[in-house]
């Protein structure tokens, strides 16, 4: 998704990040605050935004809100798909418990 998010900032001016940061804190329309290291945190991927900061730098870019919401709806699933599974016993992996 960083990738992505990358591209469309390009496509958008590549604007810095505090640039982004101030055009999203001074629209009320947009949904979330980000700061320039929550930015910073987003465009490399090291973490999945909450969806309000990720829908507020899409607006900003001009994306498409409704492919990004699919987008990250389905990394948050494939994030709680993986949690599950590591969370069971590997030889049992339909199984959410330990045998009793």
């Amino acid at each position: 998704m960083a990738e992505q998010l990358r591209r469309l900032r390009v496509e958008a001016g590549a604007p810095t990040l505090r640039q982004l940061s101030k055009k999203i804190e001074e629209n009320p329309e947009f949904p979330g605050i980000a700061s320039p290291s929550t930015l910073s945190d987003l465009f490399s991927g090291k973490r999945l935004p909450k969806w309000p900061v990720l829908e507020s730098v899409v607006r900003a870019l001009d994306g498409d809100e409704r492919e990004w919401l699919l987008t990250w709806e389905k990394l948050v699933m494939l994030r709680e798909v993986q949690a599950l599974t590591t969370a069971t016993d590997p030889t049992r992996p339909w199984a959410p418990y330990p045998e009793e």
